[in-house]
């Protein structure tokens, strides 16, 4: 079945991000807002309004939160605030982040593509050119790209002072301490290495790697 509009006839458009929750319930982002599908129908959750109301990413904590990067920067809302009948709508542009400081620059600055979490529970809220951390309370820029072809597409957290990221035209990047590294696929790829924990298939720019975060590298390509 194709959805274009939800059941209150709410265009859908253009859709960015699917997640299901332990309900069985589909959370959807696009850039007309946030959506969920629930007993076959799809009902809107943001308020429509004159800000920019796309929805990029979506991440659900185990305390009921669930983080959105918006058009608007990085939002944060409980579940039990979204109204799954449709009759009392967010608005998205509200639950922006308090320390978020580009609130009132243009769409391109405000812009939020994906947010990550560790399991120490540092957060990462990435955009196309640049990383943050938001971690006690505090938000801190930990990378800048020069470059503005090099797009971030992926972040994979590890801890507060680790986390990887993939770009589109260099690839898989480690921060560690504050370090940047720039791995090389000659680096990266290491046919049958042995590593303790199950890896992450990663789709990059040269191909799928099966990649593992604590070793920094990928045992299959």
């Amino acid at each position: 079945h194709n959805y274009p509009h939800t059941k209150e006839n709410d265009l859908i458009g253009f859709v960015n991000v699917i997640v299901p929750d332990e309900k069985d319930r589909l959370w959807i982002g696009s850039d007309a807002g946030l959506f969920c599908y629930a007993n076959n129908e799809i009902i809107k959750i943001s308020e429509t309004s004159s800000s920019p109301q796309g929805v990029n990413d979506i991440l659900f904590e185990n305390d009921g939160g669930v983080w959105l990067a918006t058009e608007n920067g990085p939002s944060r809302v409980k579940i039990d605030d979204l109204d799954l009948t449709g009759s009392k709508k967010l608005q998205l542009s509200d639950y922006v982040l308090d320390q978020w400081p580009f609130k009132q620059e243009v769409i391109d600055t405000r812009r939020v593509i994906q947010i990550r979490k560790a399991t120490d529970g540092t957060v990462y809220i990435a955009q196309f050119l640049n990383l943050y951390r938001f971690s006690d309370n505090k938000l801190d820029l930990i990378h800048q790209i020069e470059d503005p072809r090099d797009k971030i597409l992926s972040v994979f957290p590890i801890s507060k002072t680790k986390v990887f990221y993939n770009s589109v035209e260099t690839e898989i990047h480690q921060i560690d301490n504050g370090l940047h590294t720039n791995i090389k696929h000659k680096t990266l790829y290491q046919p049958g290495v042995t590593v303790n924990r199950e890896g992450i298939w990663h789709l990059g720019t040269f191909g799928l790697y099966y990649f593992h975060p604590e070793k920094a590298v990928a045992s299959q390509f």
